[in-house]
């Protein structure tokens, strides 16, 4: 009767050491938000939206800096709606395949650039933004 006691006492420990483990680990891989299982840097819809955030920042300081301007803020968020409802889209079955990841990385890339260069065109919020279509040096010509 002692070795069974002893026995049973020393499974409850180890089933309740593995099941706080699992509990810390398990804190770590559902930390992400989504509410699905995946080692760290593991998680597409993760990147997905560490990106989209980036975007969204660089949006933003490029609005208040004024190198956005408006009609390109417009065509941005044009962009970015259709990134959002293809992440929905392709997201409905709870898995994306190799050519819905593709499809949204292009996607996204294409909206990174298009932040990018109305970042950094020749077109201002403040002042004369056409200012530079006026006097084209760098062709050694004037319009």
């Amino acid at each position: 009767m002692n070795t069974l006691k002893k026995s049973l006492i020393a499974l409850t420990v180890a089933v309740a050491a593995l099941s706080g483990a699992a509990q810390a680990h398990g804190g770590e891989r559902y930390a992400n938000g989504h509410g699905h299982s995946h080692q760290k840097g593991d998680c597409f819809i993760c990147t997905v939206d560490r990106r989209q955030a980036k975007q969204k920042k660089r949006i933003r300081e490029g609005v208040r800096s004024g190198e956005i301007t408006q009609h390109e803020l417009h065509r941005i968020r044009e962009q970015r709606r259709e990134v959002k409802w293809l992440e929905r889209h392709f997201g409905k079955d709870g898995y994306y395949s190799r050519g819905e990841r593709k499809r949204l990385r292009k996607e996204l890339d294409k909206t990174s650039r298009m932040i990018a260069r109305s970042k950094h065109n020749d077109a201002h919020r403040h002042g004369d933004r056409y200012a530079s279509h006026y006097d084209d040096t760098h062709y050694g010509r004037r319009w």
